[in-house]
């Protein structure tokens, strides 16, 4: 693995993470505004 497929794979990790957080955040307060995903 080179050192693009590890930034590569870190930035996808990131990204993941974070439209988790915001689905939960966005879930939880109850506004689900069809931006999911």
């Amino acid at each position: 693995m080179n050192e693009f497929e590890m930034f590569q794979s870190f930035v996808i990790s990131v990204l993941c993470n974070a439209n988790e957080r915001k689905f939960l955040r966005d879930f939880r307060f109850g506004g689900m505004t069809g931006q999911v995903g």
